[in-house]
């Protein structure tokens, strides 16, 4: 197709070339290619791009000369018959998964290079060097920097964060919630629906809010049938349940609202360094409670029956019991038998 005696220079032509199909938003997915993650398009839609920038591409590829214009479709395909004989891009086929998805997940590398079909897929070999990249490279890292910071951040910035954290967690729970019941309630009568139907899936950030929603219907069996006809009088009796005690989902809403609340006063409280006082002998002063509370019990009982009563539950006991004095008294005791026994060790 032209001269080619100039490789950098061809190279740098190249490399315009795959920025200029960036840039004209060439429909690109991603999908693993062993292992790796690379970004791929379609046959059709390649040819679709070629042919509607049949005037911008001759004047990005100066020395190369075209024997008719590109917006004709044989000289389409022989223009990326050329790409791939000189590897600027590479041909593709799909892995090993249900051909029925027209963006597959998975992707080889084929072994016939030469020769395209209209079900192929291609890869640019050449990445072009960006600014972009850069820019968040540097953000990427100073993101990380200030992270592992975190602790000398001003406290309204730490609130800031905070809240933006646990709003955009309700935000997410809620939309999954969302998404399970408008699949739930369509998947009983019949048809799959999804929002955000890529939201799991292994794409970009923003390819998995593409589509916003799919639609499609359901090819069921007939255990898919009963499956259904059983959903369906869980979703009637549910929705009976709700009808008769409508005080369920204020139940639900109050449960909801006091976790957030709970969640929203623990984190304020962390960030402020508020301390909670905690008194370490409160278990310890409970159970002599308790065993002073039962000894008493029992020497009433004991008391009762000498004296030919009848037994009563709950009995007050006889005498107060200093419990402070005893667990300090306690306490002392056993540091004086720590100091004795590390001096017997010195000795020794």
């Amino acid at each position: 197709m032209g001269d080619k005696d100039n490789s950098k220079e061809l190279f740098k032509e190249y490399e315009a070339l795959v920025r200029f199909f960036h840039k004209k938003e060439l429909k690109i997915k991603e999908a693993i290619c062993f292992d790796k993650r690379v970004s791929y398009f379609r046959n059709d839609d390649f040819i679709k791009m070629i042919q509607d920038h049949h005037v911008e591409i001759p004047k990005i590829m100066k020395s190369w000369t075209f024997e008719k214009s590109l917006s004709e479709e044989s000289e389409a395909k022989k223009f990326i018959s050329d790409l791939l004989e000189n590897k600027i891009i590479w041909k593709l086929e799909r892995g090993q998964e249900e051909p029925k998805y027209k963006w597959p997940k998975k992707l080889m590398i084929s072994k016939d290079q030469a020769h395209q079909n209209d079900a192929a897929f291609y890869s640019f070999v050449i990445t072009p060097k960006s600014k972009s990249t850069k820019v968040l490279t540097i953000l990427a890292l100073s993101a990380i920097v200030a992270i592992c910071l975190f602790q000398v951040w001003p406290l309204k910035l730490k609130l800031a964060v905070f809240y933006t954290s646990v709003a955009l967690l309700y935000i997410l729970i809620g939309l999954i919630l969302v998404r399970l019941a408008v699949y739930i309630f369509f998947r009983i009568l019949g048809f799959n629906a999804y929002i955000f139907p890529n939201l799991f899936e292994e794409v970009s950030f923003i390819e998995s809010f593409k589509p916003f929603f799919s639609f499609d219907k359901c090819e069921d069996g007939t255990i898919g049938y009963v499956a259904r006809a059983f959903g369906l009088v869980l979703l009637a009796y549910l929705m009976f349940r709700l009808s008769q005690e409508p005080e369920i989902i204020q139940e639900y809403q109050n449960i909801a609202t006091q976790s957030y609340d709970d969640i929203i006063s623990w984190g304020v409280g962390k960030l402020e360094g508020q301390i909670e006082i905690v008194d370490k002998n409160k278990d310890f002063k409970k159970l002599i409670n308790d065993l002073l509370d039962a000894a008493d019990q029992d020497e009433a009982l004991e008391k009762q029956k000498k004296e030919g009563g009848d037994t009563k539950e709950g009995v007050e006991p006889i005498e107060d019991v200093d419990v402070d004095k005893y667990v300090q008294d306690a306490v002392e005791k056993d540091s004086k038998k720590s100091e004795g026994e590390k001096t017997a060790q010195e000795v020794n």
